[in-house]
Formats: C-alpha cells, structure tokens, sequence
C-alpha cells in the first residue's frame, strides 16, 4: 500500500471514530458504571461556561464531583486524542504508536477525572450533591461551586470565568511549541481548536514526527498557511519534530510552510535548518537541549546561525543551563516551552511559551518574536521586565560600564501558585533575589538601579511553588535583554565563553572519535538506537558527511 493510501485510509478510520463518538447516545458516563436515565431519581443539567468580560460562551476543563468524589463525564464532553498505545503490525512499521479517542481526560495533576467542554455541557445525574471545578488555563481564575439536585426536571447552572491577568491585552500571547495530535484532515481543526481554546493556547504547534526512516507519526494534513487552522485569537499551525536521533538529539523546526525531510542525510541537522529558514520557519532543540546527547548536536549546529530556540521549560521543570552556555557565547538563543503531549502523563496547556507579537497575532508573527528573543516561559506566573525602558529581547548600547534602570514583576494567581522569590541573572549567574514580602500579596515588583560592569545578558526567573497539585513547581524565565558596552569585551570573548567553548569543542571530538573508531559502530549500538532508526547501517551511509559537519565545528571553536 502506498503511503497516500496509507494516509487516506487512516484518515477515513479517524473520522469515523470520531463521528461515532461524538453521536453517541450515552447519556451519562461515569467512570465505574452507567445510571439508566430511565430512572425516576435522574435529572438533566446542563453546564454553561462564559466569559465574563464579555458574556460570550468559552471552551473549558471541567470536573464533576458527587458526594461520593466519584467523577461523571457529560455525554457532549469534546472527544479528545488521548493515551498512546501501540499500534498492531510489524516492529518495523512506520507508524508505530495510535492514540485512543476518549470523552475524559485523567488529570494526574489533580488525580481526578476531568472533561473538556465547548462551552455548554449537557448531562443526566441522580439526585445528590456535586462539586463542580472549572479551568482554563492560566489567565483565568478557577471556579469551585456545589449544587444539589433535589429531584427530577432540568437544571441549568452557569459559570463564569473571570480573569485575573489578560496577556494578550499587552501583546503577549501564550503557546504551546511541542503537542503531537494527528490532524489528518480539516475536519479535525474544529474539535482541536476548541481543546486548546479550554486549555487557553493561543497558539498551538502540532508536530510530526519522524525517524530516519520515516517520517508518518502524529500527521499533518499541510503546513504553512494551507496547514493553519483559526478562531478569533487561536490558531493552530503545523510543525515537526525531526530530525531526533539518539545521537545528536530531538529537534523542533515550526512555522515552514512545507514539511522538511532529508531521508539520506538524517543525521546532517543543518541541512534541515537551512531549508526551514529558507520556507520561512525557524529551528530549535526540544528536552531542555540535553535529552538524548542534544548537548552535542548543539555544540556541533550552534555555529550555523539557525538555532533560534532552546525548549528549556518541560514535564514541569526548567532546565537551563545548555541554553544559558549557549547565550555566555554570544548566540542569542530564546527559551521556549513545550508540553510534548501525550508524553509522560502530561496534558496541553501545563507549560507555555509567551510571544510578544508586534500587531495583529498571526502565526509568522507568534513565531517572529520566538526568532527575535521576545519570549517567557512559565507554568503559571507571568512575568514582565524592562531595562532603560526596553523590553525582553531588546539591546542596550553603553558608551560605558554603569548603572542601568531595572524594572520587573512577577505576577500570579494565589489560588494556584505561591511565588517564593524574583531573581536577577547575569551571565548565568543569580545576582539579585527578591523574596515574596507580603504573604497576601499577587505579585513581586522590583524597581532598581543595577551596575553592569561588563557586555552581559539579563534575565529575569521566578520561584515557588504549586498548590492543590501533585506537581510542586512553580517557575517561569525571561528571555534575555542584551546590555553591550563599547570597547569591552564582547560575550564571545570573556573567560567564561572560553570555558565552556572548551567544554563543547570536548564533545564535538569525542563525537569525531566515536565516528572514527571501529567506523562509529558504537554509536549505533545505543540503547535507543531503535527508537529512531539509526542503525550501524544507517550510521555509516551518513558517516563521512557528519564528519565533514564535526570538522567545521571544531575549526570554529579552535
């Protein structure tokens, strides 16, 4: 079978999954046995969720508790992609993993069972009492309320949602870089768009994925322009994850407007850097630049120019040190955050990269701030931050070393998180902490004057902690601000680059000896050798071109 008709069939199976789900004449699930709403005792409630700015009905996350915390599921509640298992065929299938279609969401956050709504949800209960919880995402408030049903009949219960922050009123607009749902078809934008609108993702980047030998899961159906999807403010856009090779690491290449693959120059990364940034997208490193030797293929890419992020806030962490190395060398690299759902139990919508967007959001603008370093990353503090009045990603020219005018703030809903300090980087290097003072308070405001003694980079982080959930961490980071000085020393060129030059020009030759020695076969023989394809055969077709990349890299440290 060709891989069209591959496609085409697995499209056609999707959307009849989907279609008998979404018809589907349960009334009312719960997650250990269905009531019969045949029975006197059961009445009908319908759930409305708005928005209460603007009185308009908005998708939302919404959990449905009875007195006896058993969890009940709406009988519309939004058909969702969910639960990886594997696919039945052979090992060696292109298409290795499937995703279930399922009408709730377990939380593992919260420990309970949720559903996602497009606004309305319609369901059939016993009498009794419930506690309704509603979220969407971090700009809005969550909402707690009980009810009783007292006997049969219809109730009608709505819930407002109020924000506490409006990001998007100052330009910032929140995203998710790394989420892999098949979207094999445009009659999948919908349920899609609505997903990411309850989980409040401006713009969601939907990535293939591929190996050296395929290039099939978590299809999309186009890309560029024909692959975007939008409603009011949220979009959704095409990406991929590939290349990913155990041996030099998973990357992210979004916003190109076709897909990229070099099936017989995997391992060769710039190759598909530069035809990104020739189809208009731009290219990152994913798990933190670290996870499966990343920290090699970016000490070995970083010198193309075309590296424009570091995914450095993931599966509830932040991981910063490769992206803070990069930036001691002088390479102006943004920090991004992805969720890479369904991976690891996560869910959209758990870490966010905000883009400052100039003018109307579009998804070549969203990504034009990313190229630009006109990012944050968090998991639910917002944070702003400006020097001598210019703002993330921006430069500052001193004639001089002396003082520059510092301004930031981190904010935060107190019902969710607990922000314990705001924090200072230089070059790396934590230089200021300002704890939380007042144990009410929303937020932590700085406003100082700091001496910049050499060319630098800043950056404002955010600790603390979560609340209610059984992630603990609460943390979000500032892409830098630039302060140069004239006649200083450039960033390239101060002790600590050199130190760390040296220590990635270390794993760029140990990567060279490794290719060399018993013609790299080593290599290949890594445990995950099998995850991504690249076998000894494969390693050795690729063998001398990925020398000739080493080499370049090493003339560039030496």
């Amino acid at each position: 079978m060709t891989h069209a008709s591959r496609r085409h069939r697995t499209s056609w199976v999707f959307l009849l999954l989907l279609a008998a789900a979404l018809a589907t004449t349960i009334t009312c699930r719960r997650t250990e046995q269905t009531e019969s709403i045949a029975t006197p005792w059961v009445a009908s409630l319908t759930i409305a969720v708005v928005d209460e700015a603007t009185g308009e009905k908005t998708p939302a996350r919404i959990e449905v508790l009875d007195a006896e915390k058993k969890p009940w599921i709406a009988k519309d509640a939004l058909t969702i992609w969910d639960e990886i298992v594997p696919r039945n065929g052979p090992p060696d299938a292109p298409e290795k993993r499937r995703m279930i279609l399922k009408s709730n969401v377990h939380n593992k956050f919260r420990g309970a069972e949720q559903f996602y709504s497009t606004g309305t949800s319609d369901m059939e209960l016993p009498v009794g009492k419930y506690c309704i919880r509603v979220e969407k995402g971090i700009e809005y408030l969550p909402v707690d309320q009980e009810m009783e049903i007292k006997e049969g009949g219809h109730y009608r219960k709505t819930i407002s949602l109020k924000r506490w922050a409006n990001e998007p009123a100052r330009k910032w607009y929140s995203g998710d870089v790394h989420v892999h749902i098949d979207r094999t078809s445009k009659d999948l934008d919908m349920p899609i768009s609505k997903w990411m609108q309850a989980e409040d993702i401006h713009v969601a980047n939907l990535l293939q994925m591929g190996e050296s030998k395929h290039f099939f899961e978590y299809s999309q159906y186009d890309y560029g322009k024909k692959g975007e999807y939008r409603e009011g403010d949220y979009l959704l856009s095409s990406g991929q994850e590939n290349p990913r090779t155990h041996i030099l690491g998973h990357t992210i290449i979004i916003g190109a407007e076709s897909a990229i693959n070099f099936p017989n120059e995997y391992l060769i990364y710039h190759r598909f850097f530069e035809e990104a940034a020739q189809r208009g997208g731009i290219s990152g490193y994913a798990h933190y630049g670290k996870n499966m030797n990343a920290q090699t293929g970016v000490a070995v890419d970083i010198h193309s120019g075309l590296v424009s992020f570091i995914e450095v806030f993931q599966f509830g962490k932040g991981v910063y040190d490769v992206w803070y190395d990069a930036l001691n060398m002088g390479y102006r690299i943004a920090p991004a955050a992805g969720t890479d759902y369904p991976f690891s139990g996560t869910m959209p919508g758990r870490e966010y990269t905000y883009a400052n967007v100039e003018g109307d959001l579009t998804v070549k603008a969203w990504i034009d701030a990313i190229r630009h370093g006109k990012t944050f990353v968090t998991n639910g503090l917002l944070l702003e931050f400006q020097i001598n009045g210019q703002s993330i990603g921006d430069e500052i020219q001193l004639k001089e070393p002396g003082a520059v005018h510092v301004q930031g703030k981190a904010r935060f809903n107190p019902l969710r998180d607990e922000v314990q300090a705001l924090e200072l980087v230089e070059n790396s290097d934590v230089v200021k902490t300002f704890p939380r003072q007042d144990s009410s308070s929303t937020e932590i405001a700085v406003s100082f004057d700091y001496d910049v003694k050499q060319t630098a980079w800043l950056a404002l982080r955010a600790q603390g902690r979560r609340l209610g959930e059984k992630c603990p961490t609460a943390s979000a980071h500032t892409a830098a601000i630039y302060v140069t000085i004239k006649n200083s020393p450039s960033l390239a060129d101060q002790p600590k680059a050199k130190a760390i030059a040296q220590a990635w020009c270390g794993r760029v030759a140990a990567l060279e000896r490794s290719l060399e020695e018993n013609e790299g076969r080593s290599l290949a023989k890594w445990p995950s050798s099998n995850l991504d394809g690249v076998d000894e055969a494969y390693l050795l077709s690729n063998q001398k071109m990925l020398l000739d990349t080493v080499k370049r890299a090493m003339e560039q440290y030496e």
